[in-house]
Order: structure tokens, then C-alpha cells, then sequence
């Protein structure tokens, strides 16, 4: 471990694996809870040195939230954290940091960098769970907590293709659990003992792409000092999980194509195709048929791709699902966070999770016990610790009005959008704009 004010060498997982070793189980350790978009991750604080916070693989706690700057935030011993001069400041409930101003910690105080808050804890040595990602998904379909009759339906169809070999389309809104599903049946299939390759679609332009699907050979690029074998190829005698499939460029729908009809892949700057056996399971909150007709995707494409078809109705819709997930997720947070027991969810709790709406369906629900978990007494989960949109929810955080504001400006006033680019629903925003009396750009024709 290297200590004193100096960035720690080498990668982010060696790194982590260092600070990970400080961890015995002789005595309480304090960790640090980051509750990003993409889940809850734990990070042990070390006894000497310092972690530095942000977006930049050479930081200790690296954050995968374009909000956050590369180098954002430094933690000092003794709690003490600092900000780095960053973009959109790091903030301690409505303050803002001023650059390089040191202030110290609370054990339990909340810290605001991004979309990311910041949480520390005393957890008990080894038990804890260091830097675990959620395995909560999984272990939902395990359990099978289900209790709507079309979900219990969708289970047992679940169950009856994963025995096959077709392709399968899963349809359903952002945070229904596609990705679950997916998993369920690659689980269920003879091909569970070989990879589950799961590809996001939306992270990579159509050059990157190509090359992570089929793979390339020496030279066939610049910068292709080496031959890499594809995730298709990787993925051969299992499944291959192609998440958000409508945002594959049209080049790279022709090569995927070419693999589901003939059961070969060809690298870029390859000559000789490669057989390959696996099973693709695609998923998509958007209307294919829409888009084939728009040009957008080949029609050809998508009849291979729907073997069968899958669509998972939102949790508005199966609400006798809410509180027996409510329950689980309560159950996992607490686990990973090595808690002695899981919080009471109060009577005004459960009424709330009942009546909310739920657009951001399983995932928000998930989002949502996470942080009422680190932000309770301790003892009870109530209406007030779930920070729900409602009337009566706390005002938004200073952060929130430079983010509003921006999307405002960006998208010319435009509510619809910057309420898309924000990922809150159109209502929300206009709820915040009135509580923070933010002036609108007028819209731009």
C-alpha cells in the first residue's frame, strides 16, 4: 500500500485487491457505500493513505458516472475529504466543497458526487462482503418471487423455452428485468455449464462493435497489433445475451446475420469464417416492427432473432409483485451490507410502495430500498426514507438544479426531452422546475 497524498500505482483492480488485504476480522473496519445508477458497490477504507474518488481508472473508488469528473474527490484519514477542483462539485447535503477545501466526515453522512452519493459504515472485518456487486437479480428468479398470475405464466414460459434452441426476443420497458430473464434461460438450458456473454449494444459505436461481437485478426486496424477471438466465439456452446438489440447499426445487423443462418463467424480482416454454436436471447424496450419499417433494422434480422417471443408487463401492472420484491431486495441490501437484521418496512412504507407507479419498474423499485436503507434510522424504513416523487418529498439537491437546468438549456426548453435525457418522467421534472423556480428557455421551433 502506498501511503502519503500520492495516487497509488498500477490498475484499479490491483488496487482494490491491496486495500481489500487491510481488511482482518479482529475489529469493526469502516468501508465506504457508493449508491450509483448502475447499483451499490463497497469499498473497504484502508488504516493509511488515501482514496481517491472519480472516473479515471488510476482512482481508487472509480466512478462510472459521466457526472463525475476523473480525478472528483480525494477521502484523507480521519474521514477528512476534499474536492479536487471538479466540474460539477461534490456536495455535503446542500453545500458545495469549494475546491481543495477539506472538511470532515460523519459516519452515516451522506456525500454527493454526481449521480452518486457516498455513505460510510462500520461493517464487521471479513464478514463483509468487499466491493460485492448485486447479485440480486439472480437470486429473485431463484426464489421465484412471484405473485401475479401473468408473471407466474411468464415463468413457467420461461421455463418451457429455455429446453430448446430457438432464439428468443424478450420485450418489455427499462428495469423490468430483461436481463433476468435472459439469465433464467441460459440457466434452464443443457448450455448452463457454458458462457453467458451478455453484450450491451448501446455502449459501443459500429467499428468497436464489430470487433467485440466477431472479433479481429492482427492488422486489421490500426492499433490491431494482436489477433482477439470475439464474444460470439467466446460465448460457443452457450448463450449470447444482446441487450438494447435495436441500437445495432445496420453493418453489424448484416454480420449477425450472417451468424444466425449459417452458424459462422468471420473477423474483421479475416478471410475464413469460424463455426460457432450458440444461442442468442435478444432484448429491446423499443417496437422492432416500427423500426423495420422506418429502416432502421432489417426485417430479416428481426425474424431470426423472435424465435419466440417474451413480453414482460411492467410492475404497474403486476402489483402483487411489489411488496414481495420490496421484501426481497430489503433482505439482499442487508446482506451485503452485513447488517444484523433488515430494517421494519412502516405501514406508511408499504402504502407508499403500493400506490407508487413505478416507471422505472424493478430497477427503481431495487434503487429505491437501497437508499432508504442507508438513510433510515437504522430500526424503520417510512414513507419519508423511500424519497419517492411526491408531493411531498424533500426538495430537490442543489445538484439536481444545475442538472435540470442544463438539460433545459441543452434541449432548448424542451420539457419532453430533458425529461428523457434526465431519465425521470415528464411530470417530474415539471414538479422540480416549480419547486426550484427555475426559468425555462422559451422552445425553439
Amino acid at each position: 500500500m502506498v501511503v502519503g497524498t500520492g495516487r497509488v500505482g498500477g490498475s484499479v483492480r490491483e488496487v482494490e485487491t491491496t486495500i481489500d488485504a487491510t481488511v482482518d476480522a479482529t475489529s469493526d473496519r469502516r468501508v465506504l457505500l457508493v449508491l450509483a445508477p448502475s447499483g451499490l458497490s463497497v469499498h473497504p477504507l484502508p488504516d493509511t493513505g488515501v482514496l481517491d474518488i472519480g472516473r479515471a481508472e488510476e482512482c481508487h473508488v472509480q466512478l462510472r458516472d459521466r457526472r463525475a469528473s476523473r480525478f472528483h474527490a480525494r477521502l484523507h484519514p480521519s474521514l477528512v475529504v476534499e474536492d479536487l477542483g471538479s466540474a460539477n462539485g461534490t456536495w455535503l447535503g446542500d453545500t458545495r466543497l469549494e475546491p481543495n477545501q477539506r472538511v470532515t466526515l460523519a459516519e452515516g453522512q451522506a456525500l454527493h458526487v454526481g449521480d452518486c452519493m457516498l455513505i460510510i459504515r462500520r461493517a464487521k472485518g471479513s464478514d463483509y462482503p468487499a466491493n460485492r456487486q448485486s447479485e440480486t437479480r439472480l437470486q429473485v428468479f431463484r426464489q421465484r418471487i412471484v405473485r401475479d398470475p401473468a408473471m407466474v405464466e411468464l415463468y413457467a414460459q420461461v421455463e418451457r423455452l429455455a429446453n430448446g434452441a430457438i432464439p428468443i426476443l424478450i420485450v418489455g420497458e427499462t428495469g423490468v428485468g430483461k436481463a433476468l430473464i435472459a439469465e433464467a434461460i441460459h440457466l434452464g438450458s443443457s448450455r448452463s455449464r457454458s458462457p453467458f456473454i451478455r453484450v450491451d449494444c448501446a455502449m459501443l459505436g459500429a467499428s468497436a462493435l464489430d470487433s467485440a461481437l466477431f472479433g479481429h485478426e492482427r492488422g486489421a486496424f490500426a492499433g490491431a497489433v494482436s489477433a482477439s477471438t470475439g464474444l460470439i466465439e467466446a460465448a460457443n456452446g452457450g448463450t449470447v445475451f444482446l441487450d438494447e438489440v435495436f441500437e445495432l447499426p445496420l453493418s453489424v445487423q448484416a454480420k449477425l446475420l450472417r451468424v444466425l443462418e449459417a452458424g459462422e463467424v468471420t473477423p474483421v480482416g479475416g478471410l475464413c469464417p469460424r463455426a460457432v454454436n450458440v444461442r442468442f436471447v435478444a432484448a429491446t424496450n423499443q417496437n422492432l416492427h416500427a423500426q423495420v419499417e422506418q429502416g432502421s433494422f432489417r426485417a430479416d434480422l428481426l425474424y431470426r432473432l423472435s424465435g419466440a417471443s417474451i413480453a414482460v408487463p411492467p410492475l404497474r401492472e403486476r402489483t402483487l409483485d411489489i411488496l414481495p420484491l420490496a421484501a426481497a431486495f430489503l433482505r439482499d441490501v442487508t446482506s451485503e451490507l452485513a447488517l444484523a437484521g433488515a430494517p421494519e418496512l412502516a405501514p406508511d412504507a408499504l402504502d407508499r410502495l403500493r400506490s407508487h407507479s413505478w416507471p422505472g419498474n424493478a430497477r427503481e423499485l431495487r434503487n429505491v430500498i437501497e437508499r432508504a436503507l442507508l438513510v433510515c434510522d437504522g430500526s424503520r424504513i417510512t414513507a419519508g426514507d423511500l424519497l419517492l416523487d411526491n408531493e411531498s418529498a424533500p426538495p430537490p439537491m442543489p445538484q439536481e438544479r444545475e442538472r435540470i437546468q442544463r438539460a433545459l438549456t441543452e434541449f432548448g426548453g424542451n420539457q419532453s426531452r430533458a425529461a428523457e435525457h434526465l431519465g425521470i418522467p415528464r411530470r417530474t421534472l415539471v414538479r422540480r422546475i416549480a419547486q426550484l423556480r427555475l426559468p425555462r428557455p422559451r422552445s425553439q421551433g
